[in-house]
């Protein structure tokens, strides 16, 4: 079963801590780079990232720490 994430939940606002310590913005920025996952469609208004990717991303990340 896929698991979904949502922008609100991946990135951290100073009153919220996401996944990430970065700003929704950040996120825009590296997907349109191409150095981010691209977000999954559900609805008119509802964007999501597979989980799955995302934990791949942060985990690359880290290796090269």
């Amino acid at each position: 079963m896929i698991k979904y994430i949502r922008l609100n939940q991946l990135t951290s606002t100073p009153k919220r801590q996401g996944m990430l310590p970065i700003a929704p913005v950040t996120i825009w920025r590296w997907v349109k780079a191409g150095r981010f996952p691209k977000p999954i469609k559900l609805g008119p208004q509802v964007l999501v990232w597979n989980l799955a990717e995302v934990e791949a991303f942060i985990e690359s990340k880290k290796e090269k720490l």
